[in-house]
């Protein structure tokens, strides 16, 4: 004997199921662009490792990590019909999502940069502008797909980017010189290196 269920409206929900969580992959998707490009963007079907190869051709085992969140709607909002609880609901999921993925991303870069000692400690500089003109130094600029040098981004707490404007400004036209200097021999270079790579590369 099968059990009738009142108002449960399976077809319904199981579309209303697969449109919200092509909504929330979708705005997923555009915030994360805003932090990776989408060219440099992949996918995998299945596997839960995989094989990095870096640049000294040594090669490291990597492993998927899992990411979860959590989001509640209010029952009050579903009884009442506040159809602005969706939207809210979806920015909050959307939110934490990305969130959980700029900190993945930093602790990734920290855990390279300390793996390879590629690191400057503020402590070591007498300002936040030394510390960044040796940061710059240990940077290596990209070429982007247009062969167009790709300078670094730095992400900082506000209170640092106003306490590191401030002591540059204060040490004058000479700090700036010194970091464009940087700049230019750091153009150079990715321009070379990406000539080299292109040279490897048969063309007709």
């Amino acid at each position: 004997m099968v059990k009738r269920e009142y108002f449960s409206f399976s077809a319904e929900k199981a579309q209303f199921d697969k449109a919200f969580t092509a909504l929330i992959a979708k705005l997923a998707r555009l915030e994360r662009a805003k932090i990776i490009p989408t060219e440099n963007v992949m996918q995998y079907s299945h596997g839960v490792k995989w094989v990095a190869v870096s640049s000294d051709s040594s090669d490291e085992e990597s492993q998927m990590s899992t990411h979860t969140t959590a989001a509640l709607i209010n029952m009050q909002d579903v009884r009442e019909h506040n159809l602005e609880a969706l939207p809210a609901l979806l920015r909050d999921i959307v939110g934490k999502m990305n969130d959980s993925l700029q900190k993945t991303i930093y602790q990734t870069q920290s855990e390279s940069c300390e793996k390879s000692g590629n690191t400057i400690s503020a402590k070591d500089y007498e300002t936040s502008a030394d510390a960044f003109l040796a940061t710059m130094k240990k940077i290596e600029f990209g070429v982007d797909k247009e062969g167009k040098v790709s300078r670094p981004e730095f992400h900082v707490s506000p209170e640092t980017f106003d306490k590191f404007q401030k002591e540059a400004e204060a040490q004058g036209q000479n700090f700036k010189n010194k970091v464009e200097k940087v700049i230019e021999e750091k153009s150079k270079a990715a321009l070379e290196r990406e000539k080299l790579r292109r040279a490897r590369f048969k063309t007709q």
